[in-house]
Parts: C-alpha cells; structure tokens; sequence
C-alpha cells in the first residue's frame, strides 16, 4: 500500500476517484479536523472520505456501519471530516452544510459545532443550509441544527422510505427537555402534526429512526428509538 497522502472526498459525483481537486485540507483552528469548500453535487449524490493508503479499509461515512453518506439535494457543500469520528456530528466521520457564497475563505475555517462566537455566520444559519428531517426539541431550541439531520437509511426494507440519526445524546435538566418531534423545513410539516410531543424515557444517548409515512408497529408511529449503551 502507498504510504499516507492525505484524505480525499470521493463519491458518486467524481467516480469514487481520489483526485488533487478533492482533497481535504487541515483545519488549523481544530486539531485532527481536515475540511474541503465549495463542492458541487448532485441531488442524492452518495460520498465518503478516503484515505487511499489504507485500501478498502480506508473509506469513511458513519462510525458504526458501512453505509455511504448521502446528500438530498443538488448544490453546493462545505465538508468537515475528523477521522475519530465526531459525537456531535450524528454518529458520523462527516459533517457537512450548504455553502454560502458570503461565508468568506477557507481561511476563516472554525469548528462548526463548538458554539464559538467568533467563528463564521454558519451556526447562525443552520435552519437554511439543506431542506430535510430535523429531529428538534429544547436542545435544538426547536429549530432545524444541521447535526440533528436525518440522513436516508439505504439498509431499510425494500420500497420504505426511512432516515436515521445515529449516536444522539440527550441531556435532561427538566422533564420538557426529553420532548421531541421530527420536523421537515421544506414543507413546514411536524411529526407528529398534533399538538402532542414525542418523549424519551429518560436521558441518554439514542439513536433514532423516521418513516414520513408511519409505522403502525412502532410504539412512536413515525419514530423508533433505541438506547445505545455505554
């Protein structure tokens, strides 16, 4: 195997194909973070990092399975990669938002979920930066934050359209802080569309799955929820 060049963005957009236009760079402002800008692709387009000189052991999407991460819409990308994974990022190697045109340079590259005043007017824009499922409660202030997005489960039974959000922790200080619902921004549309929140038992970390058109079998309808254990 050749020795370690760096890390690349392959994916359905460029052929799987670990090219110089695609590599990422260090993020010099957060240790072990590397970050590519301004990557243009296509709606459902599917994608990894790839560390060429590990082979096939070199791909990189989500912490605990092998599944590719996927993008909903066509546009263009801002991805942050840390190859320790990041709790904060959903379970995921990846973090990844829309990118804004007035954001600046590469050089004003800052953690995108330390909460750091100083950084970029990203956080701000969270709710704006792809239209999809949002898990929202009182740790999201009921808005739509882009590490609570729901990414396409490509494991689910054939002809079901289901999301996942792996590796969630929830802190409780009080009982309203374990409520819950899932929220789609394009259509302005809540799960469940009633008056009546979703609740965990406790708090913890979980991970959590969405079918828009309901599962009768589950407890929640549009939810399934499973304890991770420590």
């Amino acid at each position: 195997l050749p020795e370690f060049n760096g890390y690349y963005l392959v994916g359905t957009f460029n052929n799987w194909i670990a090219k110089d236009e695609y590599k990422l760079a260090e993020n010099t402002e957060n240790e072990g973070e590397y970050y590519i800008f301004n990557v243009h692709v296509e709606a459902d387009a599917e994608l990894k990092v790839q560390d060429p000189s590990l082979g096939n052991d070199g791909y990189f999407a989500f912490t605990d399975n092998k599944d590719n991460f996927v993008i909903g819409d066509e546009g263009d990308y801002d991805f942050y990669f840390n190859p320790k994974g990041n709790a904060d990022w959903g379970n995921s190697y990846i973090f990844c938002m829309q990118h804004q045109n007035d954001q600046g340079s590469s050089e004003e590259v800052s953690n995108p979920t330390s909460g750091n005043d100083s950084s970029s007017s990203v956080e701000s824009s969270v709710a704006e930066i792809v239209d999809g499922y949002y898990l929202v409660g009182n740790f999201s202030q009921w808005q739509p934050d882009a590490k609570y997005l729901f990414q396409l489960n490509k494991n689910a039974d054939s002809g079901v359209e289901e999301y996942m959000l792996l590796g969630v922790e929830i802190k409780a200080e009080k009982d309203a802080d374990l409520e819950f619902k899932v929220f789609n921004n394009k259509d302005n549309k809540w799960y469940p569309d009633n008056s009546d929140n979703l609740k965990l038992e406790k708090a913890g970390t979980y991970d959590f799955y969405f079918r828009p058109g309901g599962n009768g079998s589950w407890p929640m309808n549009y939810v399934w929820v499973s304890a991770v254990e420590a």
